[in-house]
């Protein structure tokens, strides 16, 4: 095998593997073949065979899409995001601009939205949250904003510096490696980051110390038992070898959760319709997602756009999501 990769057991200690298919990098069109397959005695799927530490970062780019995120100023959409946060989860009332017209009605209109935002954990007032994988701080900026006291790690030094000249506390590492306070924070989030660490057991092992009592954690990962995964196979988008270590279902993720000391643990799926779309077209032979446009936006010259796609494919995405079968979720779970 090259010194540029490393072969991967699975976490649980059994050689038990059933290969399932090789992957490629589909986000950038980078070279490498990756094993991918599912453990026979636990249910994880991980890339069998990964890139080795030193030859990672090549793998995330600068235009990689979590380090070009930050909008550039609060706009209208964030007054109804904070008016259902409000609503439904304890925020503050909007302080940016006022709502106009009672509250109560607001409250009525705006508390369902909150299902929708789903990273936002229930507000602790002079509370403290960590986000792991914090990219350029721009979701900080959002719970700054609400009233949290931020804090971000992540592994790309100019991402770490994007977030701390916004003025948030930020640590370029993971988790475990970053030395942060035990029992210091009201809430963790973990963002479509857990998938991509190489040791996913011992990060939620690291969270759940540094949560307090009664703190939260919210986790957002790919759902490889949903209808997609398995429809789409090597071109599911959510795949993004060999960004992506490991893959979860609900199952998985939860006993992760268990053993990592978590309880009241809550799982949703969701399907996003751009998501099915891009899938359609990498298995129809869309070479690498480069050629998407920022915000899912496919060029003229591939057809389509974001808003064509999700509207045709809404009504699969909203069936796949309340039949418990969307290629998405997230758990909310309580130290």
């Amino acid at each position: 095998m090259s010194a540029d990769l490393e072969h991967v057991s699975c976490l649980c200690g059994f050689d038990n593997d059933e290969p399932l298919f090789t992957a490629r990098d589909r986000m950038f069109g980078l070279d490498g073949d990756f094993p991918v397959a599912r453990c026979r005695s636990c249910g994880l799927v991980r890339l069998a065979v990964r890139p080795a530490p030193a030859t990672l970062p090549a793998y995330y780019p600068e235009d990689y899409y979590p380090y070009r995120s930050r909008p550039a100023r609060p706009g209208p959409r964030e007054r109804v995001v904070h008016g259902a946060l409000w609503a439904a989860r304890g925020y503050p009332w909007p302080r940016q601009a006022e709502l106009p017209g009672p509250k109560a009605a607001w409250a009525l209109l705006l508390a369902p939205l909150a299902s929708r935002l789903r990273r936002f954990p229930r507000f602790v007032a002079g509370g403290r949250v960590l986000d792991l994988g914090c990219g350029d701080g721009a979701f900080l900026d959002y719970l700054h904003r609400c009233g949290w006291r931020t804090v971000g790690v992540d592994i790309v030094p100019a991402a770490v510096e994007a977030a701390r000249a916004a003025g948030h506390e930020a640590y370029e590492g993971s988790i475990p490696g970053v030395e942060l306070e035990p029992g210091s924070f009201d809430a963790a989030s973990v963002w479509h980051t857990l998938e991509h660490v190489p040791r996913p057991d011992e990060t939620l092992r690291a969270l759940f110390r540094l949560l307090r009592p009664g703190g939260e954690l919210r986790v957002g990962v790919p759902n490889v038992g949903g209808w997609l995964a398995r429809r789409s196979g090597a071109d599911w988008v959510h795949l993004d070898a060999p960004r992506h270590f490991f893959h979860f279902t609900p199952l998985t993720l939860r006993r992760f959760l268990l053993e990592a000391g978590f309880r009241e643990i809550a799982i949703t799926t969701y399907t996003q319709p751009q998501s099915i779309e891009w899938s359609r077209r990498l298995g129809g032979g869309l070479p690498c997602l480069r050629d998407v446009g920022p915000g899912g936006r496919l060029p003229p010259r591939i057809g389509g756009g974001a808003e064509v796609a999700r509207l045709r494919w809404l009504p699969l995405a909203t069936w796949l999501g309340l039949t418990g079968r969307g290629d998405l979720m997230y758990a909310v779970a309580r130290r």
